[in-house]
């Protein structure tokens, strides 16, 4: 079984639609992906928080 580690990063910038402030970092979490086959991919998402309200977002 092969296995592969993918980091899924963006350069741009976020923004909260609620109250529309910046995102900034808070974690990171992992995904695993299964394929035809058997095959395992894992991706790693980061997760942010909007400075002003608190809410969260998958990035």
């Amino acid at each position: 079984m092969r296995k592969t580690i993918f980091l899924i990063k963006s350069s741009a910038i976020s923004y909260c639609p609620v109250c529309m402030e910046e995102f900034s970092y808070r974690d990171s979490c992992k995904r695993i992906l299964l394929q035809e086959g058997h095959e395992r991919h894992v991706c790693i998402i980061r997760r942010m928080k909007c400075t002003k309200c608190g809410i969260l977002r998958k990035r």
